[in-house]
């Protein structure tokens, strides 16, 4: 997969690309910073990173992504959580989105969630959310390849939806319609515990019920695809 980072603050762009660097299923990697006198393209391109415009800049965003007709995943990172440009595919893109000064750790799992997303063909698009703004999450190592080792993709998606372990597999196995029941029996927890992890989980994602949680997990970037007790 090309990935190409739209980053107007130089410095981040390079932190983003080297994140990609980490990432297997990432060929390819190049960071644009637009500018006004100088022609960019995004031919080519099938995961985009888009940093958010600053202020009076004066710059045709909508110029640059009428080049962007290859794009299948969309990582925004936004002023308050609000998508301000789209490419023009004849396909909506999977799109996700963080607050501009997220954390490393973020940008690496949504990036996976989404590439996740793309080769499991989910090709629903994330409607804008507002999110809050993110602080920084702290783990022992990065996500993604560490050495030989490499971090499971549900903990990199508990992570994403800052979520703990147990209850990002209660929202898993509720995204697959299991009951209350067959949950306790899967994880080998009381029924009680699990109702406690699911309040608790749509406490945090802003959900009312297991649709929304699931749906908001989904707009985020998760694949809600595997669980440690899978077997």
């Amino acid at each position: 997969m090309r990935a190409t980072v739209v980053e107007f603050r130089p410095l981040v762009g390079l932190g983003i690309q080297r994140i990609l660097n980490r990432i297997a299923d990432v060929d390819d990697s190049s960071v644009i910073t637009p500018r006004p006198e100088t022609p960019c393209s995004l031919h080519g391109t099938e995961l985009l990173v888009l940093g958010a415009l600053p202020r009076g800049a004066n710059i045709d965003m909508h110029q640059l992504l009428e080049t962007a007709s290859a794009v299948r995943c969309v990582l925004f990172l936004a002023h308050g959580g609000e998508v301000q440009w789209m490419p023009p595919n004849p396909f909506a893109p999977l799109l996700s989105w963080l607050p501009e000064h997220a954390s490393a750790v973020e940008i690496e799992c949504a990036l996976r969630a989404l590439i996740a997303c793309a080769h499991a063909g989910i090709h629903a698009l994330a409607p804008a959310l507002p999110i809050a703004p993110a602080t920084p999450i702290a783990v022992p190592t990065p996500v993604g390849v560490h050495g030989s080792t490499r971090v499971p993709a549900y903990i990199c998606e508990a992570r994403l939806l800052r979520l703990t372990l147990r209850q990002y597999e209660v929202l898993v196995l509720l995204s697959r319609g299991l009951s209350v029941k067959s949950i306790s029996r899967q994880l080998r927890i009381s029924v009680p515990t699990v109702k406690s992890h699911t309040l608790q989980l749509y406490r945090r994602l802003a959900a009312k019920n297991k649709s929304e949680a699931v749906f908001m997990a989904r707009a985020k970037g998760a694949a809600l695809a595997t669980v440690s007790s899978d077997p």
